[in-house]
């Protein structure tokens, strides 16, 4: 099932590439960060990163490294991006179904492409951290200064 999966994404990617806007860009996350600061107080959140447990079937083969005790099911899980407006921008995966969170966020790109995004222009002096655009999750995520976290 993940073989083709790969495949669909892989030629979906290949075809049609040209559809594909750069959601990094710096107008359209000052965009999102406005959309998000019309609701919460937050000035530079422009999206939302969490993972999801997709249960399969027990597997005859390394079944430990699919198990997920948390949830207490066999299953793959799929990190993604969703923006301010709802869209789902990113989506990484498959990975193993007792990977923690944070172990998938640094696994993936996703911090490398924060990393590279660039600064808002209202520059919060008194909120050194703020000065950047960040993604808001939940407390598994709580390894990087690039995602912000309700605790």
């Amino acid at each position: 099932m993940s073989e083709l999966c790969s495949q669909f994404y892989a030629r979906t990617f290949r075809e049609h590439r040209h559809l594909n806007t750069n959601w990094l860009s710096p107008t359209k996350l000052a965009t999102l960060a406005a959309y998000a600061q019309s609701k919460v107080p937050l000035s530079t959140v422009f999206g939302f990163v969490d993972a999801t447990v997709q249960q399969i079937c027990r597997p005859t083969i390394d079944q430990r490294q699919c198990y997920n005790g948390k949830d207490r099911v066999h299953a793959i899980k799929f990190q993604s991006v969703v923006t301010t407006d709802g869209l789902m921008v990113q989506i990484n995966g498959p990975w193993s179904g007792k990977m923690h969170d944070g172990a998938i966020l640094s696994r993936s790109l996703l911090l490398e492409q924060l990393a590279r995004l660039p600064y808002p222009d209202a520059v919060l002096p008194h909120e050194p951290r703020l000065q950047r655009y960040l993604l808001y999750a939940d407390l598994g995520y709580q390894y990087s200064h690039l995602i912000i976290t309700p605790f």
